[in-house]
């Protein structure tokens, strides 16, 4: 007999599963290109927007997209699979990203990353993103209007992930609440088709299809951990990390100055220890400064 959860999984399909998921997610940012659109009552309207403008995704579904724009509060609406001729995708702090390009990315002789890799955006301005690499722990300025050719977004939901249900989103069966629009649940478990969330107000996990999660719930915080700890590492935001900013870590750690890092201190100063883990060391509760060094030669 099925459980609760997965008879639940059965149920969220039903609602035009079978269709193709727009990479669009409602929330999401766009800037408009050079093209002119149709506003929502099927008009011409290049008023609603012009080149350069920047518009929040209210509504995506299997055909059409829909955009309203923060300078003239217009909405306008795109074919759901040609979007991308006529608007560019915001990227945000915490988002992540896939390199797509074939060829290693090379600066000065160092690889930041290659197809394949995972990166998060830990920064912007005007015009770059700044994306750090997990393998290479290497952070790269990419052209904001460009960034498309360098990498994806990633869509897939990863454990320790916090979400938040979208409005007028909710869900019950046998006469039990899982969650309503505005709650926060956090992924306990997920693999490439399926994703459990545990809600926090109503204290029970539901399965979403990863193909689908975006017409549920939106991400937030989900990298919170990870940026923090960049952003220790990267004292003078440069987008680089110094051995000498490797080491200024090192020793703020240290807290009882025996050059050693424990598990213990590591977690005072970030709760994430992913990167902690990755670290070849003698002990498995401890970094020895040597340890630290080599690991920065490796990753350098």
């Amino acid at each position: 007999m099925a459980s609760r959860a997965e008879a639940l999984t059965a149920a969220e399909r039903g609602e035009v599963w079978a269709q193709p998921e727009p990479e669009l997610m409602v929330g999401d940012q766009v800037m408009a290109l050079s093209r002119p659109g149709v506003d929502g009552a099927g008009g011409s309207c290049a008023c609603s927007y012009r080149e350069g403008d920047i518009g929040s995704v209210t509504s995506v579904g299997a055909r059409m997209c829909y955009v309203t724009w923060e300078r003239t509060g217009r909405t306008s609406k795109h074919d759901a699979a040609r979007w991308r001729r006529e608007l560019l995708l915001v990227l945000e702090v915490e988002d992540r990203v896939r390199a797509v390009r074939r060829q290693s990315y090379i600066v000065d002789g160092t690889e930041h990353f290659g197809e394949g890799d995972v990166g998060t955006v830990v920064r912007k301005d005007g015009e770059k993103y700044y994306i750090m690499w997990a393998r290479t722990l290497k952070a790269t300025g990419i052209p904001r209007e460009a960034w498309p050719e360098y990498c994806e977004r990633v869509r897939q939901l990863e454990v320790g992930d916090r979400v938040r249900a979208l409005p007028g989103r909710s869900l019950a069966a046998d006469g039990v609440e899982f969650y309503s629009e505005g709650d926060v649940g956090q992924v306990e478990r997920a693999d490439a088709e399926t994703c459990h969330i545990r809600w926090e107000r109503t204290r029970q996990t539901s399965v979403v299809q990863q193909a689908r999660w975006a017409k549920l719930c939106r991400p937030f915080g989900q990298v919170k951990a990870r940026l923090s700890m960049f952003n220790v590492f990267d004292r003078n935001h440069d987008g680089e990390v110094s051995l000498a900013e490797w080491r200024a870590v090192f020793a703020r750690m240290d807290a009882n100055r025996d050059g050693a890092v424990t598990r213990k201190e590591w977690q005072l100063l970030d709760e994430d220890t992913a990167l902690f883990d990755t670290i070849p060391r003698k002990f498995r509760s401890q970094i020895s400064v040597q340890e630290w060094e080599d690991a920065f030669r490796k990753l350098d």
